[in-house]
């Protein structure tokens, strides 16, 4: 009888664990994905948008001729900070060696559950001309696998 009571609890245990991680995971999808983090630095409410919806988004706050430090000012008003080489920071963005490119790398916290392959992260690359005004914006999406 007190086994049955120790198992039943167990797996009780068990079970709301688990749950409650997929509660979480599902919260933290919604909210801190590298997906909901880019719709949001693009001003986009319909999740999930498509690359092209992105970019055009992107274009309208950030277009063509803006100035590479307003570029920079727009990503860190939004939460997008300077790499800085070290784990933990989901939101980054660098400037490229040749100096005509800045890439905001957006991570999805690892312990989202994602069975096989999904989404995962994200980048965009801010390209900028000889004069480091922009001249293109490219959306990338990167697929996480187990």
């Amino acid at each position: 009888m007190r086994l049955k009571r120790l198992l039943i609890a167990s797996l009780s245990i068990v079970v709301l664990g688990l749950v409650g991680w997929c509660i979480i995971s599902e919260y933290t999808a919604r909210t801190m994905s590298a997906g909901a983090v880019l719709a949001q630095l693009a001003g986009v409410t319909d999740r999930p948008a498509s690359d092209a919806t992105i970019r055009q988004a992107l274009l309208t706050r950030v277009p063509i001729g803006t100035r590479d430090s307003d570029i920079v000012a727009f990503l860190e008003r939004h939460g997008v900070e300077r790499d800085r080489f070290t784990g933990g920071q989901f939101t980054r963005y660098q400037v490229q060696d040749d100096g005509r490119t800045i890439l905001a790398l957006l991570t999805s916290p690892p312990w989202i559950i994602t069975f096989f392959c999904g989404p995962g992260d994200a980048g965009v690359r801010f390209v900028l001309d000889t004069d480091h005004n922009l001249n293109d914006i490219v959306v990338e999406n990167y697929e996480r696998c187990l």
